[in-house]
């Protein structure tokens, strides 16, 4: 619902740990939103980072280990979402060994 925050998740395992990018898909045109990929990230249980840019820091991505120590959560959460926010989300994930992708909607209902 409009106002409140929203939560996109998708989990992953990787050997080494994957560098993760969201991106939003507006219009055909695919616009950055925050790499999730700090050097300290290992060490860490859940690592946050927030984007600032033009969207005034309301995109703030975590990254949450699992039982498995090869598997993670990636959460990008929108505070007080807008029905503006409503679109394609496009998560990347890429090691060495390879790269996926996944595309996931988000609609923002208004009060």
């Amino acid at each position: 619902r409009q106002g409140q925050d929203a939560t996109l998740d998708v989990s992953y395992c990787g050997v080494p740990e994957p560098k993760v990018t969201w991106q939003i898909n507006q219009s055909n045109a695919v616009n950055p939103v925050i790499n999730a990929r700090d050097s300290d990230q290992r060490s860490t249980r859940e690592k946050s980072s927030r984007w600032w840019g033009s969207l005034r820091g309301r995109f703030v991505i975590t990254r949450v280990a699992t039982k498995d120590p090869n598997c993670y959560v990636s959460r990008l959460r929108i505070e007080a979402a807008h029905a503006s926010d409503s679109h394609s989300y496009l998560v990347r994930l890429q090691n060495r060994h390879g790269k996926v992708k996944a595309t996931l909607s988000l609609v923002v209902r208004g009060e």
